[in-house]
């Protein structure tokens, strides 16, 4: 869990260098392997489907040439919104596991009792959780300061 909070890391800091919000997608394989990472690329695309869960799943799923994902596992460092949620379930991946809940967009446990009977979720309670916390809170304050003025 270590290598994969560290990539974690260096993700979020390029999320930060493109102006995206800090949120980071990275799938496991049925091995754990890691087979795909990403962030939010949605403000310099200007594609509202450009979010970290959706690119990290399409980038295997092209690569690969196969859209079903059971046994895999994706990490993300926000809670899965509305879409994302979507995609990952017709994905049929196995097991959700986030940082930070997302108590605006939410859709697994924040805003929405969906059933995912099929789907493990566990949210992760740690120091990298407070980390991404700090970096999506600056993120947002940054935003609304830009707006203010």
């Amino acid at each position: 869990m270590k290598d994969i909070e560290e990539k974690i890391k260096l993700e979020l800091e390029k999320a930060n260098l493109n102006n995206e919000v800090p949120n980071v997608a990275i799938l496991l394989n049925e091995k754990d392997e890691l087979v795909s990472i990403a962030y939010n690329e949605r403000n310099r695309t200007n594609k509202i489907s450009n979010h970290a869960e959706i690119i990290a799943i399409e980038k295997f799923a092209i690569k690969n040439n196969s859209w079903n994902l059971k046994g895999f596992k994706i990490i993300v460092t926000l809670e899965p919104c509305l879409m994302c949620t979507g995609a990952i379930i017709q994905s049929k991946i196995s097991n959700i596991y986030f940082y930070v809940k997302n108590e605006k967009m939410g859709y697994i446990l924040s805003n929405h009792s969906i059933n995912l009977s099929n789907i493990k979720v566990q949210q992760i309670e740690n120091k990298t959780s407070d980390l991404i916390k700090d970096k999506l809170n600056n993120f947002f304050k940054l935003k609304r300061n830009d707006k203010n003025e």
